[in-house]
């Protein structure tokens, strides 16, 4: 692929070769070493805080969703602690690690603020308990999620949103 026709950014080159060279650094080693998904976070991060174009914004999530289909449960939670912070991060790769198994989604679930009342309540429609708990302990939630939540009638979800201070 020529980096070059798609009209990005001169900063953003330099972090798309971090990046694979990262993952491929990561397959590698096959140790799990905190060095390796800590610098790996840190590209993600600074990538997705850029100011780029939607089309190139786009291009990233493409990437990115390539690569955690690939990476192991650590490196997917460290990318998603990193992506629950940031607000400029593609809806589509937000949803795709809320998807992902509990223990990956949760951080994004609690926190991410790309998510809006209708993802969450597709998440509740979708998903089981243990992610309803994770969207219960938001800090922000709005009265329909927060019915769909109760009309859930899990036991640990209530008891978490109904222990949720934070709520608006």
């Amino acid at each position: 692929m020529n980096w070059g026709t798609l009209g990005h950014s001169k900063d953003l080159e330099p972090l798309l070769v971090r990046l694979y060279d990262s993952h491929r650094i990561y397959q590698l080693a096959e140790d799990r070493k905190p060095e390796a998904r800590a610098e790996l976070s840190h590209i993600v991060s600074g990538l997705l805080d850029m100011e780029l174009k939607t089309s190139e914004k786009e291009l990233i999530a493409d990437i990115l969703i390539n690569l955690m289909r690939q990476a192991e449960k650590d490196l997917r939670c460290a990318v998603a602690e990193r992506l629950s912070i940031l607000e400029n991060v593609p809806l589509r790769l937000v949803l795709f690690m809320a998807q992902d198994e509990i223990g990956v989604a949760e951080t994004v679930l609690r926190s991410s603020p790309v998510l809006n009342d209708l993802d969450l309540l597709y998440i509740i429609q979708s998903r089981d308990s243990e992610y309803w708990k994770a969207i219960a302990a938001r800090n922000k939630l709005n009265e329909p999620v927060i019915d769909a939540l109760a009309d859930t009638r899990d036991l640990p979800t209530v008891c978490t949103l109904a222990g949720n201070t934070e709520i608006n």
